[in-house]
């Protein structure tokens, strides 16, 4: 459709300095007037079309530079997760006693815990006595993470990434230094014991 879009405007030029020559009696000066005016307007049309289709280059090119980067994005921010460590734990922990909150002290019950000495004792040493500390602390990491094994009523067990640590608390109104062991699971760290 564009090829004959000159041959025609040439056309019309050539029409319009006919017109124009016949029209100005035949005078020299109003023939040069329109064939610049008319010169004019062809250069201006022809721009115009050269700058639509640089635009509309542009356009495309920046749309699909867009769709590569929204594609890129959410692959990179689902990447990592950090691992809890027992220093976190452990403050949660004792937040959690403090606060009487039961299920986070029961939830985070190593489940080799719940498997070598069963639910019903695990539970009622976690009302009995657990809920009953305050004043949680963690001294120190002492070992770890390292495979260790549980002795338990329902036999041995295996335990991977154990923690043991340091730790101090208050139980019936007395304070005690003692050792706790903790272990991830999933990222997730629990805490072990021996139920009674």
């Amino acid at each position: 459709m564009q090829r004959w879009i000159g041959p025609a405007l040439v056309g019309v030029g050539v029409i319009l300095v006919i017109v124009g020559f016949v029209a100005g009696g035949g005078d020299d000066t109003s023939a040069d007037d329109t064939t610049t005016t008319l010169a004019a307007t062809s250069t201006v049309v022809e721009t115009t079309t050269t700058v639509s289709e640089t635009t509309t280059t542009a356009a495309a090119t920046t749309s699909t530079a867009s769709d590569s980067t929204t594609t890129t994005a959410p692959a990179t921010t689902t990447t990592t997760q950090a691992e809890e460590t027992v220093e976190e734990f452990v403050e949660d922990f004792s937040a959690a006693l403090d606060a009487g909150d039961r299920d986070f002290v029961a939830n985070r019950l190593h489940p080799v815990v719940y498997d070598g000495w069963g639910e019903d004792l695990c539970n009622a040493w976690i009302d009995r006595e657990i809920m009953t500390l305050s004043d949680y602390t963690l001294i120190a990491v002492t070992s770890g993470p390292a495979d260790a094994t549980v002795d338990t009523p329902n036999g041995t067990m295996s335990v991977a990434d154990m923690y043991e640590a340091d730790v101090s608390f208050t139980f019936e109104g007395q304070s005690f230094d003692s050792g706790g062991t903790y272990a991830p699971i999933d990222g997730v760290m629990y805490w072990l014991g021996q139920c009674r």
